[in-house]
């Protein structure tokens, strides 16, 4: 699209007294706007601008730089899933060594009465 718009620039100078000037002089810039109301969007752009509530990502690039040139867009999410899984974990697995320890405990318990009252059983 800039080498439509930059032939058509030029042949409108036919014929001008700076044509020639203009002609070794125009170096444009081609100017991309995205603008989008999600402000957690994350770009590659030369500038990030807000206005009218409008969160603008604005990539500005010469002609030479045009050709291969890419507008990247990427943007984080929280993966709730693996989250409320990490929370179960980190909770059961304790709470687990907590009651195996107990009961553990308890059953130590047991046989050392047992064996303290071995004689009175009898």
């Amino acid at each position: 699209v800039g080498l439509k718009y930059r032939d058509a620039y030029l042949s409108a100078l036919n014929n001008l007294s700076f044509e020639n000037i203009e002609k070794t002089a125009y170096k444009p810039c081609y100017v991309y706007d995205y603008a989008t109301s999600y402000y957690h969007l994350k770009s590659d752009s030369s500038k990030q601008v807000v206005s009218n509530g409008l969160n603008h990502h604005i990539w500005i690039k010469e002609e030479s730089l045009l050709d291969g040139a890419t507008i990247k867009l990427w943007q984080y999410e929280v993966n709730y899933g693996l989250w409320q899984l990490l929370a179960i974990l980190f909770t059961t697995i304790p709470c687990a060594g907590i009651v195996f320890h107990q009961l553990r405990k308890e059953k130590r318990l047991k046989l050392v009465y047992k064996e303290k009252n071995k004689d009175n059983i009898l």
